[in-house]
């Protein structure tokens, strides 16, 4: 029996979810009837209950537990609820259950004649037949003649099982082999169950304790190798039935078609003989002569007298209010008078409001697949949360999104502390996405809920005005369907004192008027147009003009001619560069150097006063880098902060880079004009426009938008300073232009290789053409250190450290500047939207707070003192370094290392700051 519940169960009465010790929703087969085992994962989450495998606990009893009047022919009647719920939620009225019905499968099988070697019960091997039945059922005989017996679906010879395998949980030496488990699906039922009583497996008793699972059966022998008749491994090894053995003319089975090739689509493809697969078996076999000398012994470690043993104390619940200030309110994710379960734990709190979930699915079904990733646990603030699994914010995720509000029923008018209850397990996301309704307004939080123990957490301080509301749902951007998301208790802890919240933040501006020339010590060597305004305008003018020349082909594409689409592509080109000339400072707007290379962001996002463009928050073309600090916190009567209330959130972003027209151009071209196809551009890579570790696959063929790469980003957690009159702030972020990531991707490069590579070999494509190619290619695509110079792009950073004290006012912490930057590009500096200076100062300037210099970003050597943007930051670097250490020649254009701040290298970020 404990062979059943190791095969049925891995000895679970409760979930998957809970570890010994822990309540939690019981064990069900398949309560929703998900087909999770065709192959079609996009199937996975369609619920259809007339599908649904009631099997509860231990032993997976199934029969007679189908709600009343839904039975459907499946399983007998059903139980009274009273004797269900029994078997559901009390394992040994489950274990009876199961054991009721082994027995009546062995005593099913001996009234049918039906007998296992010598027939004693006291034989792990002589329960073979009634294994069988208990897992695929036992068909009665009939007075037709049809077949009758044990199905072919658990029969040794049935070509599901792999032919010649070994016993299972056994190796060929006759030892352990726990990797079994791992594939079930190569033996049948009763070899399995024989199998975990010769080897029990290994499971959970506490968290971190691994122990076997029951004593083994046991076998007599001498003490010889498996291969020797008469040892013990021998006589254990054969537990297995020989393969053929309920395969005879009786079944209309031929043994001699068991084989690993064989298969059940014919009568005449495999062992079975009937297109129906009805070769059932109903006969006595005896494998063992001597079974009384072979056939194994049963352990009875449980016997009528044994005590049952204490439950575990695994991830103990809090029970009590302790952590949290009096006079706090209370909405926990159970109404009030909910029993516990566990022992020792009683409520001494009511609710001061409820608790709620919402479930979605996709809109057209009627059911709701998202309640089958709700998941609960005896454990956390009152001996029970809530949990499920995070979800990316697509149409999947959305359809498994689940919501849970916490709504309270008291009227807050002035500041108010959020703290939530996170769990000691079942809280792994760090990016929980609290949302707080203020009344007058909705505030947002992302927390990271892993930690140590039980403990309550202060997400904020918020003025109120109204009844709080707080909602939580599984949607993140690390979202996979991996880390659990827990929803615990949460309280609302009035303040008496002053509510005080501020919002810093940097915007990173490529103008179309920055100058492009480069650092003369570091480019001189290469061989690139990218030296100075002057050689990028000859590049682009001989390049073109090298094509315009060239007369047009009057039909078919010829080598002394050009095409039509790819000449006017050229046309334009060269006109685009013609117009915005070489001047460094005098170039149109919307058609200088820096908008054809398209390297700027275009100037109609140019701040045109001191208040900062709402788009700089929406709009990834709009601006190369942003780093954002809000900062909020209390104050009593005194002038002090209340210690608690300070909070500090962080937003950063690196947002996109984008193609030249002249390049997306002449890829339309020469697929029009020579049929040559455009390179495969879109790729997939990790931590795109945000360093959250998700892959995105781009869509750069269709939009010409390669995504930066967001480095990781070090923030410091809210500090009191100042003798208890400000909150420090401190963020370090960035990344890199959206060529570098894609130059890492040798997918993209290879085929870019391939474009250029059929330009230059086709006989109908001129040498112009050809080398129009090329220098795309080596200009923006060629990977290597001799490749194109995007590949040693080096990274562009903010850094913003300030304090906001109970003045209201942001003032530059410990003399470091509030926005340190690297050289490019321009940067600009917003107190709740309007322009500050680096103390804090509103400018009432459209101007930005740092320019770019574009010969101190290129610099690969500082020969001059000039600066230069690898290597790694310090305190005395200024807009020099880098926060990653990133280097020329050393860091390849997939690199994505960590970082520290450029300031405090010393201080260690806080890692539920940081990404």
């Amino acid at each position: 029996m404990l062979g059943i519940t190791a095969q049925e169960s891995n000895m679970w009465q409760a979930a998957r979810s809970a570890v010994p010790g822990v309540t939690a929703n019981p064990l069900i087969g398949n309560y929703y009837g998900i087909d999770l085992y065709d192959g079609e994962s996009g199937n996975d989450w369609d619920v259809n209950f007339a599908d649904a495998d009631c099997g509860y606990g231990v032993s997976q009893v199934t029969d007679h537990m189908r709600m009343a009047g839904r039975e459907d022919g499946d399983g007998g009647a059903a139980w009274p609820y009273q004797k269900q719920r029994a078997v559901a939620l009390d394992y040994t009225a489950n274990i009876a259950a199961g054991l009721q019905i082994l027995v009546d499968k062995w005593n099913v099988t001996r009234k049918a004649g039906m007998t296992i070697n010598h027939g004693s019960a006291l034989r792990p091997e002589n329960w073979y037949y009634a294994l069988w039945a208990y897992n695929s059922g036992f068909y009665e005989k009939t007075s037709d003649g049809s077949p009758w017996g044990l199905g072919w679906v658990n029969n040794p010879a049935n070509p599901e099982w792999d032919a010649g395998r070994l016993p299972f949980m056994e190796n060929a030496s006759g030892g352990d082999d726990a990797s079994a488990a791992a594939r079930p699906q190569n033996w049948p039922y009763q070899e399995k169950v024989l199998g975990f009583a010769a080897h029990p497996p290994s499971f959970l008793e506490s968290p971190g304790n691994m122990v076997p699972a029951f004593r083994q059966s046991t076998w007599n022998g001498t003490n010889e190798g498996v291969s020797v008749k008469g040892s013990a491994l021998y006589n254990r090894a054969r537990v297995k039935a020989p393969e053929s053995a309920f395969c005879t003319t009786a079944n209309q089975c031929t043994p001699g078609r068991i084989s690993d090739g064989a298969s059940n689509d014919t009568a005449l493809s495999g062992p079975c003989g009937r297109d129906d697969l009805k070769c059932w078996w109903n006969k006595p076999v005896t494998w063992k002569d001597d079974c009384s000398t072979t056939c194994g012994f049963e352990f009875i470690r449980f016997n009528e007298t044994y005590p049952e043993e204490p439950d575990g104390t695994a991830y103990p619940p809090v029970c009590t209010t302790a952590g949290l200030p009096t006079g706090a309110l209370i909405v926990d994710d159970v109404p009030t008078g909910t029993p516990v379960i566990r022992p020792g734990c009683t409520n001494s709190w009511s609710n001061d409001g409820k608790f709620s979930f919402g479930f979605s699915n996709n809109g057209s079904e009627s059911v709701y697949p998202s309640k089958v990733d709700l998941h609960q646990l005896g454990a956390g603030f009152g001996s029970h949360f809530y949990f499920t699994h995070t979800r990316k914010n697509d149409s999947k995720g959305n359809r498994l999104r689940i919501t849970g509000t916490w709504s309270f029923d008291k009227t807050i008018t002035g500041p108010a502390k959020i703290m939530v209850h996170l769990p000691d397990h079942g809280a792994q996301t760090k990016k929980a996405k609290y949302v707080v309704d203020t009344g007058t307004g909705s505030r947002t939080r992302v927390v990271s809920q892993p930690g140590d123990g039980n403990r309550w957490r202060t997400i904020g301080a918020f003025m109120f005005n109204g009844k709080p509301k707080v909602t939580l749902n599984n949607l993140t951007p690390d979202g996979t369907g991996a880390l659990d998301v827990a929803y615990d208790a949460i309280a609302v802890v009035p303040i008496k004192g002053t509510y005080t919240e501020k919002t810093v933040q940097a915007v990173g501006f490529f103008d179309e008027h920055q100058n492009l020339d480069t650092d003369l010590e570091s480019s001189l060597p290469l061989d690139t147009p990218f030296k100075n305004r002057q050689t990028i305008y000859d590049w682009g003018v001989s390049t073109s003009g090298a094509v315009t020349s060239v007369p047009t082909c009057i039909d078919l594409p010829a080598p002394n001619c050009i095409m039509p689409e790819t000449k006017a592509a050229m046309s334009r080109w060269n006109q685009a560069v013609k117009e915005a000339g070489s001047d460094p400072t005098n170039q149109p707007d919307g058609a200088g150097m820096t908008s054809w290379l398209h390297f700027a962001n275009p100037y109609t996002y140019r701040p045109t006063s001191d208040a900062k463009p709402y788009f700089f928050d929406t709009d990834d073309s709009s601006y190369k880098i942003r780093n954002k600090a809000t900062v909020s916190f209390v104050k009593d009567e005194s002038g002090k902060i209340i210690e608690g209330s300070e909070f500090v959130e962080y937003d950063d972003r690196t947002a996109d880079t984008h193609l030249p027209r002249f390049v997306r151009d002449t890829f339309a071209a020469l697929k029009d004009d020579y049929g040559i196809a455009p390179p495969n551009l879109n790729y997939s890579a990790k931590d795109m426009n945000e360093h959250n570790g998700l892959e995105t696959t781009t869509d750069t063929n269709s939009t010409g938008v390669l995504p930066g790469r967001a480095y990781a980003a070090m923030g410091l957690k809210p500090t009191i300073v100042e003798g208890g009159t400000c909150v420090r702030a401190l963020n370090t972020s960035g990344g890199s232009i959206g060529y570098r990531p894609m130059l890492a991707d040798s997918g993209a490069t290879s085929s870019m290789a391939r474009w250029k590579g059929e330009a230059e070999d086709s006989p109908v494509v001129s040498d112009s053409v050809a080398a129009v190619a090329g220098e795309i290619y080596n200009a923006f695509f060629k990977p290597g250190l001799t490749g194109s110079l995007h590949n040693q792009a080096p990274p562009i950073w903010q850094e913003l450290s300030f304090q906001l004290c109970t003045d209201g006012k942001v003032r530059p912490y410990d003399g470091d500047p509030i926005l340190r930057a690297s050289h490019m590009p321009n940067q600009y500096l917003y107190l709740d939207d309007r322009a500050i200076d680096q103390t804090g100062a509103y400018t009432n300037s459209a101007s930005p707070i740092l320019r770019g210099d574009f010969k101190a970003f290129s610099a690969a050597l500082d020969l001059t003192g000039h600066g230069m943007p690898y290597g790694a930051c310090g305190p005395l670097t200024g807009r020099s370094g880098n926060p990653w250490g990133i280097d020329v020649g050393l860091d390849g254009p997939g690199a994505n290392p960590g970082g520290k701040f450029c300031s405090w290298p010393s201080t260690t970020p806080s890692d539920e700051h940081s990404s």
